[in-house]
């Protein structure tokens, strides 16, 4: 089979194999842009108008392209943690923001409000059963989970900062988004 390119400014811009015995002047009309081409080329590869085609040259971003991707993936990575929860006796808890701000909430409150919670008091873990337990263990878990959010997040920040300070794309993209995080348990 026969393949043919059609090229706009140098560029492929669209790929058709030709059904065998076709040729390109049974298939096109000759001012339709269409030229043979090799097969496998594709769409964006280069035509240097002698009858050779490349794909183009990688592309390479810009020193702030690179820092802002990097930044996004050091975030989506903090969040990823987030997401997945903290393991807290042996229990997976939640702690995406919304399950942080309970936590701190009763927390607080169990911390001056003594025998506040009734008998029985349970927290719900990730995979939604309950673990009952008393206010010095749920104040435990509040204070545990922010620790490690905290430190967490000043990881985060540390990321950011080296990022940041990176002079140049090589330094952005040798720094590892995932490293120096501490364990999500206690």
């Amino acid at each position: 089979m026969a393949s043919a390119a059609r090229v706009v400014d140098s560029i492929v811009v669209e790929v058709v194999i030709l059904e065998n015995g076709t040729t390109l002047g049974d298939a096109f009309h000759p001012d339709s842009g269409f030229i043979d081409c090799p097969d496998g080329t594709q769409v964006g590869w280069i035509y240097d108008g002698s009858g050779s085609f490349s794909p183009p040259p990688p592309y390479t971003p810009s020193l702030e392209e690179a820092k802002a991707g990097r930044t996004r993936e050091a975030t989506q990575y903090y969040n990823e943690l987030m997401d997945a929860g903290f393991t807290y006796q042996n229990e997976l808890y939640q702690i995406d923001t919304f399950s942080q701000f309970r936590l701190a909430a009763l927390g607080g409150i169990a911390s001056w409000r003594p025998n506040l919670f009734p008998a029985g008091f349970a927290w719900i873990t990730k995979n939604n059963s309950q673990v009952q337990m008393d206010q010095n263990t749920l104040m435990d878990l509040a204070g545990t989970v922010a620790g490690y959010e905290s430190r967490c997040r000043t990881r985060l920040r540390d990321i950011k900062d080296a990022i940041l300070a990176a002079p140049d794309v090589a330094a952005v993209d040798a720094i590892d988004v995932t490293a120096g995080y501490p364990s999500a348990s206690a």
